[in-house]
Protein backbone atom coordinates (compact mmCIF):
# COMPACT_ATOMS: atom_id res chain seq x y z
CA UNK A 1 0.00 0.00 0.00
CA UNK A 2 1.65 2.95 -0.52
CA UNK A 3 1.48 6.56 1.14
CA UNK A 4 -1.30 9.17 0.22
CA UNK A 5 1.19 11.91 1.76
CA UNK A 6 4.88 10.53 0.77
CA UNK A 7 4.05 7.87 -1.57
CA UNK A 8 6.48 5.36 0.51
CA UNK A 9 5.44 2.01 -0.05
CA UNK A 10 4.09 -0.16 2.54
CA UNK A 11 3.26 -3.64 3.50
CA UNK A 12 -0.90 -4.28 3.15
CA UNK A 13 -1.15 -5.19 6.91
CA UNK A 14 0.91 -1.69 8.20
CA UNK A 15 -1.10 0.64 10.01
CA UNK A 16 0.78 3.82 9.81
CA UNK A 17 3.33 4.28 6.90
CA UNK A 18 7.10 3.42 7.79
CA UNK A 19 8.73 6.54 6.62
CA UNK A 20 6.51 9.27 7.53
CA UNK A 21 4.29 8.19 10.31
CA UNK A 22 1.07 9.02 8.11
CA UNK A 23 -2.07 6.93 8.77
CA UNK A 24 -2.45 4.59 5.74
CA UNK A 25 -6.29 3.67 6.89
CA UNK A 26 -7.12 6.63 4.06
CA UNK A 27 -5.17 5.09 1.48
CA UNK A 28 -6.79 1.73 1.89
CA UNK A 29 -10.37 3.40 1.00
CA UNK A 30 -9.02 5.19 -1.61
CA UNK A 31 -7.79 1.99 -3.19
CA UNK A 32 -11.09 0.35 -2.44
CA UNK A 33 -13.05 3.44 -4.04
CA UNK A 34 -10.53 2.91 -6.90
CA UNK A 35 -11.00 -0.71 -7.20
CA UNK A 36 -15.43 0.27 -6.79
CA UNK A 37 -15.10 2.33 -9.21
CA UNK A 38 -13.35 0.43 -12.07
CA UNK A 39 -15.14 -2.56 -11.29
CA UNK A 40 -18.50 -0.14 -12.43
CA UNK A 41 -16.89 1.10 -15.58
CA UNK A 42 -16.36 -2.80 -16.49
CA UNK A 43 -20.47 -3.66 -15.81
CA UNK A 44 -21.51 -0.88 -17.68
CA UNK A 45 -19.00 -2.04 -20.89
CA UNK A 46 -20.25 -5.19 -20.54
CA UNK A 47 -23.97 -4.35 -19.92
CA UNK A 48 -23.92 -2.14 -23.00
CA UNK A 49 -21.97 -5.29 -25.34
CA UNK A 50 -25.65 -7.31 -24.23
CA UNK A 51 -28.21 -4.61 -24.59
CA UNK A 52 -26.41 -4.10 -28.23
CA UNK A 53 -26.96 -7.92 -28.56
CA UNK A 54 -30.17 -8.11 -27.81
CA UNK A 55 -31.13 -5.00 -30.23
CA UNK A 56 -29.27 -6.74 -32.55
CA UNK A 57 -31.72 -9.61 -32.01
CA UNK A 58 -34.76 -7.73 -32.02
CA UNK A 59 -33.82 -5.86 -35.55
CA UNK A 60 -32.99 -9.05 -37.19
CA UNK A 61 -36.17 -11.26 -35.86
CA UNK A 62 -38.49 -8.60 -35.58
CA UNK A 63 -38.26 -4.95 -36.70
CA UNK A 64 -36.59 -6.26 -40.05
CA UNK A 65 -39.18 -8.49 -41.22
CA UNK A 66 -41.58 -5.97 -39.99
CA UNK A 67 -40.13 -2.96 -42.15
CA UNK A 68 -39.71 -5.34 -45.44
CA UNK A 69 -42.53 -6.92 -45.38
CA UNK A 70 -40.82 -10.51 -45.67
CA UNK A 71 -38.86 -12.90 -43.24
CA UNK A 72 -36.04 -13.10 -45.87
CA UNK A 73 -33.39 -11.12 -44.33
CA UNK A 74 -31.09 -12.63 -47.19
CA UNK A 75 -32.91 -9.70 -49.71
CA UNK A 76 -29.62 -7.86 -49.17
CA UNK A 77 -31.10 -4.33 -50.72
CA UNK A 78 -33.80 -4.32 -48.23
CA UNK A 79 -32.01 -4.60 -44.78
CA UNK A 80 -28.58 -3.20 -46.21
CA UNK A 81 -29.69 0.14 -45.06
CA UNK A 82 -30.88 -1.05 -41.57
CA UNK A 83 -27.85 -2.74 -41.09
CA UNK A 84 -25.43 -0.30 -41.49
CA UNK A 85 -26.70 2.27 -39.94
CA UNK A 86 -27.24 0.25 -36.61
CA UNK A 87 -23.88 -1.38 -37.37
CA UNK A 88 -22.12 2.28 -37.30
CA UNK A 89 -23.99 3.40 -34.27
CA UNK A 90 -22.94 0.52 -32.03
CA UNK A 91 -18.90 1.22 -33.54
CA UNK A 92 -19.22 4.24 -32.73
CA UNK A 93 -20.85 4.43 -29.38
CA UNK A 94 -18.33 1.21 -28.10
CA UNK A 95 -15.43 3.35 -29.31
CA UNK A 96 -16.58 6.25 -27.09
CA UNK A 97 -17.32 4.44 -24.10
CA UNK A 98 -14.21 2.16 -23.96
CA UNK A 99 -12.10 5.83 -24.78
CA UNK A 100 -14.39 7.41 -21.91
CA UNK A 101 -13.67 4.73 -19.43
CA UNK A 102 -10.47 3.48 -20.13
CA UNK A 103 -9.50 7.60 -18.98
CA UNK A 104 -12.12 7.10 -15.78
CA UNK A 105 -10.83 4.05 -14.76
CA UNK A 106 -8.61 4.38 -11.51
CA UNK A 107 -7.77 0.56 -11.15
CA UNK A 108 -4.60 -0.48 -13.69
CA UNK A 109 -6.17 -3.84 -13.94
CA UNK A 110 -9.28 -2.38 -15.37
CA UNK A 111 -7.93 0.44 -17.36
CA UNK A 112 -5.93 -2.02 -19.18
CA UNK A 113 -9.08 -4.74 -19.79
CA UNK A 114 -10.65 -1.43 -20.87
CA UNK A 115 -8.08 -0.31 -23.54
CA UNK A 116 -7.83 -3.83 -24.92
CA UNK A 117 -11.91 -3.59 -25.53
CA UNK A 118 -11.26 -0.84 -27.07
CA UNK A 119 -8.70 -1.68 -29.52
CA UNK A 120 -10.68 -4.46 -30.42
CA UNK A 121 -13.41 -2.68 -31.00
CA UNK A 122 -11.50 -0.34 -33.06
CA UNK A 123 -9.78 -2.90 -35.46
CA UNK A 124 -13.29 -4.44 -35.85
CA UNK A 125 -14.57 -0.84 -36.45
CA UNK A 126 -12.34 -0.29 -39.11
CA UNK A 127 -12.31 -4.11 -40.84
CA UNK A 128 -16.31 -4.16 -41.16
CA UNK A 129 -17.25 -0.21 -41.60
CA UNK A 130 -14.28 1.60 -42.92
CA UNK A 131 -12.85 -1.29 -45.89
CA UNK A 132 -16.61 -1.76 -46.38
CA UNK A 133 -16.60 1.67 -47.66
CA UNK A 134 -13.63 1.00 -50.00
Amino acid sequence: MNCTKCGAINPDTANFCNQCGESLSNAAVSETNKLSRSLVLLVIVMSWELVMSLIWLLVQKVLTPMLTGTTDITDFDRVNLIYQSLGWFFSIVSIAMGITFSILARNKAARGILIAYTVINFISFIAYRVFELL
